[in-house]
């Protein structure tokens, strides 16, 4: 796969200008927030992937949109890890499990944080 993220951001943020003219909040508009943040993650602008991952849940919230709230809530906690800022980190990861158990999709989430995951629950 190419790593053009460069390119990769600015498709998105083309596509962000082109969600924001029909005015409609959707799935698809948390989708493509998300997917900005990964790319902008990895390319190294760590701090602009963390302010559109911050941005992107009140997009989800608003559609209810769990599974989208519990991705983006999950990257944020692992800036939080890359940054060494522990509790809050902790406190993402158990936020990103708890949307992940509402949704029944707890896959290998429980790795993160074994001693807070009850995987019998």
């Amino acid at each position: 796969m190419a790593k053009d993220y460069i390119h990769a951001i600015a498709a998105y943020d083309e596509s962000l200008k082109c969600l924001r003219s029909v005015g409609v909040a959707g799935r698809d508009h948390a989708n493509v927030f998300n997917w900005l943040a990964v790319a902008e993650y990895r390319s190294g602008r760590v701090d602009d992937a963390q302010r559109t991952w911050d941005e992107a849940p009140r997009i989800a919230n608003g559609g209810g949109y769990g599974e989208e709230i519990a991705h983006i809530t999950g990257n944020l906690a692992q800036i939080a890890l890359q940054r060494e800022n522990w509790s809050e980190a902790e406190a993402g990861a158990i936020r990103a499990l708890d949307f992940s158990r509402k949704l029944g999709r707890q896959g290998a989430a429980w790795l993160i944080f074994p001693q807070r995951f009850d995987r019998n629950a």
